[in-house]
């Protein structure tokens, strides 16, 4: 005796059809984001006139010098310095076995993968409001944007680690289920480099001084066992090469570095540069913590992590644009659920900027003789700085309903502050 299909079970009915739609979105997202991503890598690291994924050279010089026992603040190859931590130079000996080829092509895989990882911490509330059918299309359109941007490209052609410490700060501080303890992710990402450190201060001005605690333990610790393996490198750069940025930085006014100090270094006459750039500065860290309570007070994580990822980029003394990755929390707060014309406007100018060489243009503008030229020049020589500004300065946390998901994804309060 044979069993009869139910009329919704057949082959090819209604039923099925929500699937092939949903598979089909899936495939067209898949191969948008191979091909961007084919694209960078083509232009960026097959073509790239100089030396591609130069920084990741530069770990693996380091991480085997930590093997051979010879690690210092020397180390990193014929070109660059290492400048981390002693504990980013542990973690390097994971990238010291391979060799160019096989390096590149995995470190670019690693970084496509944390890229979109990134991404969806930072749609998932645009993701999360269109129907099952759309959402691969969503993140998928979301990735390659963000795969083109100028920040990611050179990201892919550097070979940096950027695009990872986003993704450890946004996935302590976004995760919908959290199962360590809250800041232990930004304290490690803050020991592999300083700059997430500032997501400590976020924080302990949000009121989750456990989760402080935690970031800071963790930070301690990792910073200990660099210390028990490389005594003398630890010392060495905690005593002298922590100070000594400018051995390898260049010039502060270099169209590349879109801090508020390169700003400055770019408009402000000699004298005056170091009490403009703090008084600047002292600012932006004032109203920027403060709009950051706002987002994080109205449930808004995201944004409170947006405008702190901003705030760091703009009071860090160097900001190159492959350090602007952290600029797309930023573009996805900005959407939030994608109802908000005004909100959508904004965050598309943000990805403007982020898909065009602006600051390049901006450069070769500055010689014009007229004067309305070379004015414009010196706003797209600095748009990223201006833009962030405003971005930080202005933010404001979407409608209730944009972030009702978040504030119940975050959990009760204990689970936050734990």
């Amino acid at each position: 005796m044979g069993f009869a299909l139910s009329p919704s079970a057949q082959p090819g009915s209604r039923p099925d059809r929500p699937v092939a739609r949903r598979h089909l979105a899936v495939a067209v997202a898949i191969a948008g984001v191979m091909i961007a991503t084919t694209a960078v890598a083509w232009r960026y690291v097959v073509h790239q006139p100089l030396h591609p994924l130069i920084d990741l050279d530069v770990y693996k010089h380091a991480g085997r010098d930590v093997l051979a026992g010879r690690f210092g603040y020397h180390s990193g190859g014929d070109d660059l310095v290492f400048t981390y931590p002693p504990f980013a130079a542990l973690v390097a000996v994971l990238t010291a076995p391979f060799g160019q080829w096989w390096g590149q092509f995995l470190w670019t895989v690693g970084s496509i993968l944390a890229l979109v990882g990134v991404v969806w911490l930072s749609f998932r509330r645009a993701i999360e409001a269109v129907g099952a059918d759309l959402r691969p299309l969503v993140l998928g359109g979301a990735c390659v944007l963000a795969v083109l941007s100028r920040p990611f490209a050179e990201h892919v052609a550097m070979g940096q680690v950027n695009v990872f410490m986003v993704l450890l700060c946004l996935v302590d501080l976004c995760a919908i289920r959290r199962r360590w303890p809250q800041g232990t992710l930004i304290g490690v990402a803050s020991a592999l480099k300083l700059t997430p450190a500032v997501f400590i201060v976020y924080l302990a001005v949000t009121g989750r001084l456990r989760a402080a605690g935690n970031a800071l333990a963790a930070f301690a610790v990792c910073t200990g066992l660099a210390f028990v393996v490389l005594p003398a490198a630890s010392i060495g750069y905690w005593s002298d090469a922590v100070f000594r940025g400018e051995r390898v930085t260049g010039s502060l006014a270099y169209t590349s570095n879109q801090s508020v100090l390169g700003a400055v270094s770019r408009m402000v006459p000699a004298h005056a540069r170091a009490a403009v750039w703090l008084v600047v500065s002292v600012a932006i860290v004032v109203i920027g913590l403060r709009r950051a309570r706002e987002a994080y007070r109205a449930g808004d994580e995201l944004g409170g992590a947006a405008v702190t990822a901003a705030l760091g980029l703009l009071v860090s003394p160097i900001s190159w644009l492959h350090h602007f990755v952290w600029l797309l929390p930023m573009v996805g707060a900005l959407v939030a659920d994608g109802r908000d014309r005004a909100r959508d406007a904004w965050a598309a100018v943000v990805s403007l900027l982020l898909l065009l060489p602006l600051g390049w243009w901006g450069w070769a503008l500055l010689d014009d003789g007229n004067h309305a030229v070379r004015a414009a020049g010196v706003l797209a020589h600095n748009a990223l700085t201006l833009i962030t500004i405003g971005l930080v300065v202005g933010y404001r946390p979407p409608a209730s309903h944009a972030v009702a998901s978040a504030s119940v994804s975050r959990g009760t309060s204990a689970e936050v502050a734990g």
